[in-house]
């Protein structure tokens, strides 16, 4: 009896632990919505397969990576908005954005177990897109501003005019 025991431990971690209900509770980030408190034991367990397996972690973009990411797509936005000023085809409605940020998030998550920033990357394609399709409207606006200035400081001064 004792072999077969052995045989079904080995290799195998193995926690021993009582599921005592009012000692052994604990918050945790997804019990906090469904006011279930986790087993202490259940914490431990989640901690030694993370250790064992190594890949059951997710992280988040860092800073670096994200302001990249985000650079990268306010200049897309703004060249597109800047291209397509007309607006005949919207595929630079943010539905359209929403859904490819939303697609690239999904693919980062399952191949690299990586979060992507969602807000910040819909903020920047929002902004891009509205300063490129303005862009050229303001520079135009600028000039016309800077030309009627010149010209009104040459014109004749008040009761000098024919």
């Amino acid at each position: 009896m004792p072999a077969e025991r052995e045989e079904l431990l080995k290799d195998r971690v193995v926690l021993v632990a009582g599921t005592l209900y009012t000692l052994d509770r604990h918050w945790t980030p997804l019990s906090l919505r469904s006011r279930d408190q986790a087993f202490g034991v259940y914490l431990h367990a989640q901690m030694a397969a993370e250790l064992i397996d190594g890949d059951r972690s997710y992280e988040e973009l860092g800073p670096i990576a994200t302001n990249i990411l985000l650079f990268a797509l306010a200049l897309l936005g703004v060249a597109l908005g800047l291209r397509f000023q007309e607006r005949r085809y919207d595929f630079l409605d943010w539905r359209v954005v929403s859904l490819g940020v939303i697609a690239a998030d999904l693919l980062a998550f399952r191949h690299f177990h990586l979060v992507v920033p969602f807000t910040l990357c819909a903020a920047a394609w929002v902004a891009a897109v509205t300063t490129g399709t303005h862009l050229r409207r303001a520079y135009s606006w600028g000039r016309y501003r800077r030309r009627r200035k010149a010209s009104d400081k040459v014109s004749d001064p008040p009761g000098l005019t024919p």
